[in-house]
């Protein structure tokens, strides 16, 4: 499990253009435009941590449940939306490009960008990944309200691990939400553990 989420602490990294992660005792720490993420694997070492966090904004990244990771938690941060880490080996699979809309594919380094663009133009769906080395850490997918139910997901989804295997990867990790979840166990995605996020927002008077 370490693993899994070392690797998706740097596929997230290079998906998202942050600075490297840097290794600390109780997990990774990245910063993006100033804002610490704090990826923990070791809930013992928490109390020592949330002392120095400081910046409103903060987020905080826990393997565990959210009644298992509540104890450990100081005033001022406040739970998010529950979500999953989840991995696949990958296999190709052909998209299967609706009537009417069209693939755009983008990269930057180790980072691949997928578009699923509409006949006017338009952004219809999205997707992006950061290729590690040894996995590749599927980020951001969504489809456009308006272009939802269309298996666009699926199509974005789909791109993406036939780029990963391209590209010599073998293995998918990801941090689902519980309205993805659904989506990527029908693409055969098995869930690891919980993804437990707080956000802090300062101290309360």
């Amino acid at each position: 499990m370490i693993n899994i989420v070392s690797e998706w602490t740097k596929g997230w990294a290079i998906s998202r253009g942050a600075g490297k992660p840097v290794a600390e005792p109780w997990g990774w720490r990245i910063q993006v435009d100033g804002i610490g993420r704090y990826v923990v694997t070791d809930l013992q070492r928490l109390e020592k941590l949330l002392p120095t966090v400081t910046e409103q904004g903060a987020w905080l990244k826990l393997f565990v449940s959210p009644e298992e990771a509540a104890p450990y938690l100081t005033q001022g941060w406040e739970r998010t939306d529950p979500g999953f880490m989840m991995t696949v080996d990958l296999d190709r699979a052909e998209p299967r490009c609706p009537a009417g809309y069209e693939i755009e594919v983008t990269t930057s380094g180790a980072a691949t960008f997928v578009r699923i663009l509409a006949a006017g133009g338009e952004q219809a769906a999205r997707g992006q990944m950061g290729r590690t080395g040894e996995m590749v850490v599927v980020d951001k997918v969504l489809a456009e309200e308006a272009h939802q139910r269309r298996g666009l997901g699926t199509v974005v989804m789909r791109t993406l691990q036939n780029l990963a295997i391209d590209q010599g990867v073998g293995v998918g990790v990801l941090g689902g939400t519980v309205e993805g979840r659904a989506l990527y166990e029908r693409l055969g995605w098995r869930v690891v553990s919980p993804l437990t996020s707080f956000q802090y927002g300062g101290a309360q008077p």
